[in-house]
Order: C-alpha cells, then sequence, then structure tokens
C-alpha cells in the first residue's frame, strides 16, 4: 500500500518495523538520549514495546545508517532528567528523511486502519 509519487529513497525504506515507527515517533517529539527514547517507547506503546537498552542502541545505529536519526551531540543532564553517571548523554534526533518516512508509513498505517473499519474488522 506504499503510493507511487513517494520518492524511492522513501519508498524503499517502508514498511517501518513497530520498533523503528516509535524510535521516529518519539523522536519526531525532540531529541532524547538511549534510556529516554526507551522510557518514551514504553509509554506510547502502552508497555507493548519494552526494547532491551542493547538492542535499541543496535536499532538506533541501523537508523542512522539509513539516514533517519542522527546524533544531536552530547551534553550532561537537566535536573529533570535526573544524574548520568559516568560520560555525557548522547542526544538522538529525527532527520528529514526521517520525518518523511514516518510520515509516509503513518499514512500507510491510517489507510490499513480504515480498510479494516470499512471491513468492520474493528470499531471507529
Amino acid at each position: 500500500m506504499t503510493p507511487p509519487d513517494l520518492p524511492e529513497n522513501v519508498r524503499e525504506l517502508l514498511p517501518l518495523s513497530p520498533n523503528d515507527f516509535h524510535v521516529l515517533l518519539v523522536l519526531a517529539e525532540g531529541q532524547l538520549y538511549g534510556y529516554g527514547i526507551k522510557k518514551a517507547m514504553e509509554e506510547a506503546s502502552h508497555g507493548m514495546l519494552k526494547p532491551e537498552i542493547g538492542s535499541l542502541y543496535r536499532m538506533i545505529g541501523r537508523l542512522m545508517r539509513s539516514g533517519l536519526v542522527e546524533e544531536a551531540g552530547e551534553r550532561q543532564a537537566t535536573s529533570d532528567e535526573g544524574p548520568s553517571p559516568g560520560h555525557p548523554r548522547r542526544y538522538y534526533t529525527i532527520t528529514d528523511l526521517g520525518r518523511e518516512v514516518l510520515e509516509a508509513d503513518a499514512s500507510r498505517v491510517q489507510e490499513v486502519l480504515e480498510t479494516a473499519r470499512a471491513k468492520d474488522l474493528i470499531g471507529t
């Protein structure tokens, strides 16, 4: 269900896995560090996605190699984030390509939901 008018570099990255979708979704709201991404994914998925921190960093690395995420730099934790023992936290951000892919996949998911509703498979 990928629209043919999408740029090739966007189309080839679709569909996103649920984990990749949620990483991009939480980063679309702003920069986060690894553990912050993990917690935001758990919250956004209502606990359905609970990535192990090692798996999450491999995911982030793959998304970076694909050009969907980039490192936003290092900084010390703010008071509301709590202490950061050891090294400064590395923050990640969604790229313009990542935002395009996220929007395209969200549209694809919306079409799937509309089809399921039309077939009375789910409620409104």
